[in-house]
């Protein structure tokens, strides 16, 4: 048992491809070293040469990032024997300098030394082996290009599993948002109406009906949260992605960026008229045709505001939101009066974490935001530029 935990922790499933590869050209070599065995007298050094390399082509196989020092002075140890050795062990060094500088620069590097000096060895020791008349010339030039394979495609390889990481990270951002701008709000305003229901009946059998409505719609936002932090906190990008709503086509000629603001405008008053607000909205006649990130970005931002002045703000006291539009940016304003008037010496940077969201992705698209609170007051402004300059996912660094 204590041998295969041992050799379960040796093979590390990471380097499964190259131990294969690895071990393909480890059975040629060891083939090729038991036929030099049989056909030559034996010897003890000659013994001790095939045990040796044998033992460094299975270290190889089963740990190649480190195995592949074995195997390049295994086959120093050969250019340095006076007797005849298997020739396939050249190619095993290289293939162990590719892939040590595949999982390991630096190793890479040191194995790639270790070859060419064990060559210049074997150049000196012996005036009759294949390093001289230019031989170490190729010898160093085929280690070089083992080497700058191995690198090379390190570098390929780590692109690639970034690129997959960084689409994995967004598709996260996108369903955190989805669930925070519309699971969240919904279920928000459902516990809200049932709380005001629940105020208004008399009747003893309903309001326990209503409360055990209410109970399930808390569990299921408890859950939501969590879901949300599970995905949010998960190798979260610096740039907080921009939200995907439904798309509604235009056929009025207004843009599509009007006419989801005003059905997401015409639905939030609805809920908010029978929770007791009262507010004013501005609106200009039109806004310009925006961007599929622009227009999401927007609709999303509208939808939290309203979403927080229902959660935070107080009924009686009202609320005013304005939406201005120029060439540049389209201005967002919103002010009320919220119920629990902020903390003395505490920053204002926004009522929770979608407003924090909505700070970072503006911010990172070079807008503005503003946030001011005061004990009977709280204001917010955003500009959003229509032409957004906005950052790849930060870069993971090469291990």
């Amino acid at each position: 048992m204590k041998l295969r935990a041992q050799l379960a922790r040796l093979w590390n499933t990471r380097n499964t491809t190259v131990s294969l590869l690895a071990m393909a050209a480890g059975l040629l070599t060891v083939t090729e070293s038991v036929y030099w065995m049989t056909t030559s007298p034996w010897t003890w050094a000659r013994g001790a040469t095939f045990t040796i390399r044998l033992i460094a082509i299975a270290w190889f196989i089963l740990d190649p990032g480190i195995g592949g020092i074995a195997v390049a002075c295994a086959q120093v140890m050969d250019f340095l024997s006076p007797w005849s050795t298997p020739i396939s062990m050249l190619f095993m060094g290289l293939l162990a300098t590719g892939i040590t500088g595949f999982l390991r620069r630096r190793v890479g590097a040191g194995v790639a030394f270790i070859l060419v000096a064990g060559a210049a060895g074997n150049l000196v020791s012996r005036d009759t082996s294949f390093m001289n008349d230019g031989g170490i010339v190729s010898y160093a030039a085929l280690v070089l290009a083992a080497t700058v394979v191995g690198t090379a495609t390190r570098t390929a390889t780590w692109r690639h599993d970034q690129e997959k990481r960084n689409r994995e990270i967004r598709r996260n951002t996108a369903i955190t948002q989805r669930l925070h701008d519309y699971a969240m709000n919904d279920m928000n305003d459902v516990i809200m109406l049932l709380d005001e229901a629940i105020s208004r009946h008399a009747d003893i059998p309903e309001r326990r009906a209503l409360k055990r409505i209410r109970t399930g719609a808390v569990n299921a936002l408890t859950q939501t949260r969590k879901a949300i932090v599970a995905l949010e906190y998960v190798d979260a990008p610096e740039d907080a992605g921009a939200p995907t709503v439904r798309r509604q086509p235009g056929t009025s000629g207004r843009s599509a960026l009007h006419q989801q603001v005003c059905a997401l405008l015409d639905e939030q008053q609805d809920i908010l008229q029978s929770l007791g607000f009262q507010g004013t909205v501005l609106l200009p006649n039109t806004l310009p045709p925006a961007g599929e990130d622009n227009t999401d970005l927007i609709v999303g931002l509208v939808r939290e505001l309203l979403g927080n002045v229902a959660h935070h703000a107080d009924p009686s006291q009202g609320y005013t939101l304005a939406l201005c539009a120029d060439v540049e940016a389209l201005d967002v304003s919103l002010a009320d009066t919220p119920v629990d008037p902020p903390s003395p010496g505490v920053s204002p940077t926004g009522l929770g974490s979608g407003l924090r969201r909505y700070a970072a992705a503006i911010t990172a698209r070079r807008g503005e935001w503003e946030v001011h609170a005061q004990p009977r007051s709280w204001s917010l402004h955003a500009s959003i530029p229509w032409s957004p300059t906005v950052p790849d996912v930060t870069p993971y660094s090469l291990p």
